[in-house]
Parts: C-alpha cells; sequence; structure tokens
C-alpha cells in the first residue's frame, strides 16, 4: 500500500527534480531512495510479502538518512566573534599606587586623569586580546552628614575598541593586557571620591566586568 501511495504522487511531481521533492541537496541519495521505491513496486506484484517488508524497511531508513542532513558547504556560521575567540568571562583592572596623570601644558600638578592596566579573563586566569569595546565610566560620589553616600553622579565616560588601545609591551604572570590613559575636562573632580566601573562588550554583545575601583582624586597632584 505504501508504494501504491507514494509512486502516484511521484508521478505527479513529474516536473521536479528528485533532489527537490526529498528538500535536501544531495541528489544521489534521493535518486538511491526513487530507485528502492521501484524494486519494492515490482517485488510486490511478484506477491513476496516478506521481501516486500524488506523494502519498505528499506525505503524507510533511506529517507530518514536523506531527509534532513545539511552538506558542509550549506553550514554558514552566524557568529561575528573571530575564529578561536573564547567568550570573555571577567575583566581584572591593575591601579598603580599613584596612577595620576597631569597632562596639561602648564605644567602643574593638578591631575587630569588616570592610567591602569586591563585583562580579559576567558576563566583560564590570564588575559588575552580579545576584538570588542571598552566602557569605562567615572562616578563622583558625595556622602551625607552620617558618612553614606546619597548621590552618584556620571562625570567622565570613555568607550574604546580594543583595537585602539595601547598593549603591555611584556605580558607578565597575568597575560595579554591594555594600558589605557584616561583624561578628563572637568577641574573641579580634584579632591573627589569617585567610583571607577570598567565593562567589555565583545563583537558578539556579550558583556563582562571588573569589579568596582573606589579611589579619591588628589588636589594639585598630592
Amino acid at each position: 500500500m505504501l508504494v501504491g501511495l507514494v509512486l502516484p504522487f511521484l508521478k505527479r511531481r513529474g516536473g521536479k527534480k528528485s533532489s527537490d521533492f526529498f528538500g535536501c541537496s544531495n541528489r544521489s541519495i534521493a535518486d538511491e531512495v526513487l530507485d528502492v521505491v521501484s524494486i519494492t513496486r515490482k517485488l510486490v506484484t511478484g506477491g513476496g510479502l516478506r521481501i516486500w517488508c524488506a523494502g519498505v524497511m528499506t525505503l524507510s531508513l533511506t529517507l530518514g538518512a536523506a531527509g534532513c542532513h545539511s552538506t558542509g558547504s550549506d553550514a554558514v556560521s552566524k557568529s561575528r566573534r573571530p575564529p578561536g575567540q573564547p567568550i570573555i568571562r571577567r575583566v581584572v583592572c591593575m591601579y598603580d599606587q599613584r596612577p595620576w596623570l597631569s597632562l596639561d601644558r602648564q605644567g602643574d600638578l593638578d591631575v587630569e586623569g588616570f592610567w591602569f592596566r586591563m585583562f580579559l579573563d576567558p576563566g583560564t586566569g590570564r588575559g588575552i586580546l580579545a576584538e570588542g569595546t571598552f566602557h569605562i565610566g567615572m562616578y563622583r560620589l558625595e556622602r551625607d552628614a552620617t558618612g553614606a553616600i546619597s548621590k552618584r553622579t556620571l562625570v567622565s565616560d570613555w568607550h574604546y575598541a580594543s583595537t585602539d588601545l595601547p598593549r603591555i609591551s611584556k605580558p607578565g604572570m597575568l597575560g595579554d593586557g591594555y594600558v589605557p590613559q584616561l583624561v578628563w575636562s572637568d577641574k573641579g573632580l580634584s579632591g573627589s571620591e569617585v567610583d571607577i566601573v570598567v565593562s567589555f562588550e565583545d563583537v558578539e554583545g556579550d558583556t563582562a566586568r571588573a569589579g568596582t575601583k573606589r579611589m579619591r582624586i588628589p588636589v594639585y597632584g598630592k
């Protein structure tokens, strides 16, 4: 009965290629399936019941093998992450005891920025170089009479592609990393207590964060 149902349907689809009928790109497998159908019909006509059952089973197995496989040439990766670049699990930041920068032309001791080191850890404990964007924010803290933080205001933020940042010249125990030098324009930040918040977003949008660093900007570089 199975063959009697399949063959008329195939004849009605006569204008289609066998590969189109089975919805797969492997033409040779599809043509072999049609050969099985033809042989099975002959077996049924001859009255061989056991052989007919074997033919039906063969047809079912062949259809299962041909129906859902995609060839390697058809498989296209949609990931934008460079080959071999793992997902970054955390960002490790290392700050010097005096990370401050004074970069204005007047040569005074007023602090206009700071520097530190950043490492992208994929979970191995060592930093690697990766494609993506660093997001760095600096928040000024205000405290009330009891000493509790009453206000947290974003006063500067920086966004850099990893390829635009200076790299550590000699990777050590922590691996490869980056050395940003960040400058702000607000002269009123001297003496302020600030939080530094760092995150890294890779090209797929996966984000890793560093622990918040709290420090106080010195007055006149002291």
